[in-house]
């Protein structure tokens, strides 16, 4: 016999959610430029703030990040050309990167190079500075202006009804992309909770009251899998990429 539970009391309604919009951008080739030396600017400034905490041991805190930003935009004036909030989310993002090294065991943040270059900088939304025009084909966006853009119907609707809280600009293979931060609403879909019998066997291990039914196992044929990763296993060496995943293979973590 089975009961319907009130789904009412696990259904919140609608929510406000963060999500990303990619969409294709298409700048002109002087908002190329504009965006070529964000880019740059970004590698520029990671370098010198790593070289600090590298190489002189500063601490890699806000404040001391923030006062050799202050320090470089007076020395490299071109620097200023950024946006300033561009500017300041490079060592917000390196502290993010040291403190995953320090905390979850990462990698040591790497110098930018043109091999290891993330090509991409980030805008954050301030008093509307980012935002589609009346056209909808083209996005405002600092110190780059208004660019054009191609996207789905859905996801230009999205755009236009949600509250955008930054725009990361990206170069890849030749191509500029936006990817759009936003805050959304969510309509949660209502779930049916429904309770169900389940009966335990001997030749079929379970069946439940709603018709499903779950066969056994074929445990030679698992057995047989496993005996093959561990031969796997002997002939790699230990703590080598193969080697891991024969030992995920047999269930061995």
């Amino acid at each position: 016999m089975s009961s319907v539970i009130d789904e009412n009391k696990y259904y919140g309604g609608e929510q406000d959610v963060t999500d990303a919009v990619k969409v294709k951008l298409y700048p002109t080739n002087e908002q190329k430029c504009k965006i070529n030396q964000n880019i740059g600017n970004r590698g520029f400034i990671w370098n010198k703030m790593l070289r600090k905490i590298k190489c002189e041991k500063v601490k890699p805190t806000m404040k001391n990040l923030n006062k050799i930003l202050k320090e470089l935009q007076i020395e490299c004036p071109f620097l200023k050309n950024s946006e300033s909030s561009s500017r300041q989310q490079v060592f917000i993002d390196l502290i993010q990167a040291y403190n995953k090294h320090k905390k979850e065991g990462r990698g040591f943040p790497k110098f930018k190079t043109r091999k290891n270059s993330n090509s991409s900088f980030r805008i954050q939304a301030n008093n509307n500075n980012i935002n589609l025009n009346e056209r909808k084909n083209r996005i405002q966006v600092p110190t780059i202006g208004k660019i054009k853009f191609k996207t789905s119907k859905e996801h230009k609707q999205k755009i236009e009804e949600s509250k955008i809280n930054n725009i990361t600009i990206k170069y890849e293979n030749g191509l500029y992309y936006g990817i759009i931060n936003i805050n959304t609403k969510h309509t949660p879909m209502k779930h049916h909770f429904e309770a169900i019998g389940i009966d335990i066997g001997i030749k079929r291990p379970l069946t439940c009251s709603n018709g499903l039914k779950i066969e056994e196992l074929n445990l030679i044929k698992e057995e047989k899998n496993i005996k093959h990763y561990q031969r796997e296993m002997s002939k790699k060496e230990s703590g080598s990429k193969h080697f891991l995943i024969a030992q995920k293979n047999t269930g061995k973590q």
